[in-house]
């Protein structure tokens, strides 16, 4: 492995923190938003279990370069969730309490005939569903099931991928990778 370009991972076993060397721009952001769980002087130097996994999405959220992200673990509640079609999903998520319908732009997602937007750093993906079309690659689509916390909504937002994929602003791209 290249020293100049460290990945690693820390989990708390519902989120996997991931650092990657080469990204890092040493902004300090993570340390200013939570200085619990990031702490550069100690190894290891990232104290996954010392905050909410809440509390760690939102510092990570305001890392510039991207040198930190996450991913969410599989959980047994969401290994049960399988869909075998777009609509189920959707259907699916709205009993969870999806019910905005969100509509992707290139720098933001909007609800609500477009009053109410989101920029990058404003909602997180919670969990995403993939289908392929098995005949038709105008099939082909993901649903994202998304949350705010700055106006308290939860909705969904379909996007095709491969050919029928939106032209997108780097920080949506990265966002919704």
């Amino acid at each position: 492995m290249d020293k100049n370009n460290i990945k690693k991972e820390y989990t708390n076993g519902e989120i996997t923190v991931v650092w990657q060397s080469a990204k890092c721009i040493h902004s300090g952001n993570c340390v200013k938003n939570n200085a619990d769980v990031f702490r550069p002087k100690e190894a290891p130097w990232i104290k996954i279990d010392a905050a909410t996994t809440e509390a760690i999405k939102s510092a990570i959220d305001h890392c510039p370069s991207g040198a930190l992200s996450y991913y969410f673990n599989a959980t047994e509640s969401l290994e049960r969730e399988n869909y075998n079609n777009l609509v189920e999903a959707i259907e699916g998520l709205k009993q969870q309490g999806y019910i905005e319908d969100f509509n992707l732009r290139s720098n933001c997602i909007e609800c609500r005939n477009g009053s109410h937007q989101l920029l990058h750093d404003e909602f997180q993906i919670d969990k995403y569903f993939r289908f392929d079309g098995d005949t038709n690659p105008d099939e082909e689509s993901i649903i994202y099931a998304i949350s705010s916390t700055k106006d308290d909504v939860k909705g969904i937002l379909v996007n095709g991928y491969g050919t029928s994929s939106e032209s997108l602003t780097d920080e949506m791209l990265a966002k919704l990778s």
